[in-house]
């Protein structure tokens, strides 16, 4: 296997200052003079995307790229690119057992979900025939105790 390098994707600056950093000059929300046509307010650009829409001009491309022209990236060591992608493997890992614990957290929460609704049906039925039956309003104080945490837990897990 031979040697890899790649470049670093650690970019800190602004689309907007890199822009600046290769001429352009603002000229208001998300809009720039061109450096290479000299177009007023030709440019274009997102937060990792740019292009000058001037007819024939061609100056377009993305943060990475702009700034590897620039000559702000610099290529990794062997060492650095195998360190960067382990941790990246790992964070990935990580990330893989987070979603699975959360999926398995929101099947337990939804099965006790259904087991409360069930508690409850059979609760109220029960007192329909005996308003005296203490049995169904232990469960249903069981019920209206858990249930309300219960559908908090599952409304936080569905907002992540």
């Amino acid at each position: 296997m031979g040697t890899m390098t790649t470049v670093t994707a650690t970019l800190v600056q602004p689309m907007s200052e890199l822009l600046e950093r290769a001429g352009c000059a603002l000229r208001g929300h998300n809009r720039a003079d061109c450096a290479k046509c000299k177009g007023k307010r030709t440019v274009s650009y997102r937060d990792d995307v740019f292009c000058c829409h001037h007819a024939g001009c061609g100056f377009k491309g993305n943060r990475v790229a702009l700034a590897r022209d620039l000559g702000l990236l610099r290529r990794l060591s062997p060492f650095e690119y195998q360190a960067q992608r382990q941790a990246r493997e790992e964070a990935e890992r990580l990330a893989h057992r987070i979603v699975e614990k959360r999926k398995a957290r929101r099947s337990d929460l939804e099965a006790r979900h259904r087991q409360l609704l069930s508690i409850r049906l059979g609760a109220l039925q029960r007192l329909e025939r005996s308003r005296e039956d203490g049995g169904a309003w232990d469960a249903l104080a069981l019920v209206y105790r858990e249930l309300p945490q219960l559908e908090q837990e599952l409304e936080r897990l569905e907002s992540i």
